[in-house]
């Protein structure tokens, strides 16, 4: 009687990954940075408060989903314009769906297959990596970051 294998997945974990990969990988990791420090910017822009106080009670916030909401309800206390007010709703609303992406590409596996070729493992779900999903990540978060800055900067208020 022959033994059953099990079938395994054969990668090579090496952060010798191809350099293109890693710099999308750098620039999605520092454009959602820059997202969350433009969100809590914007508690200072939309609020009467102090940057260094502003910043303070921004930070205190639990994640993503707690900063988006105190930014989108500034905005809407600030606005008193209900064209604008939709406006800005579904802008803060793309958020979320990029931080899900985002976490996909941070918390995700990335490492070589036996072939050679880079895979993305989120969970059980691999594939092989896909730079355009990486720079599609990285031009959506960016889009959304600019023009959040842009709606809150205090010249265009």
């Amino acid at each position: 009687m022959a033994e059953e294998s099990t079938p395994t997945q054969q990668i090579e974990l090496t952060t010798d990954l191809p350099a293109d990969l890693l710099m999308l990988i750098g620039r999605v990791t520092v454009v959602f940075g820059q997202l969350e420090y433009v969100l809590q910017l914007c508690t200072k822009r939309l609020s009467d408060l102090d940057f260094d106080t502003a910043m303070s009670d921004a930070e205190k916030l639990k994640n993503v989903h707690a900063l988006k909401n105190r930014v989108d309800e500034l905005f809407q206390i600030r606005s008193m314009d209900q064209g604008k007010e939709a406006e800005f709703g579904a802008l803060i609303d793309q958020i979320e769906p990029l931080y899900r992406r985002r976490a996909d590409v941070i918390h995700g596996l990335f490492a070589v297959e036996q072939h050679g070729r880079a895979i993305h493992q989120w969970k059980r779900d691999a594939k092989f990596a896909e730079l355009a999903d990486l720079a599609n990540l990285h031009r959506d978060a960016r889009d959304v970051m600019l023009t959040l800055n842009s709606i809150t900067h205090p010249k265009n208020q």
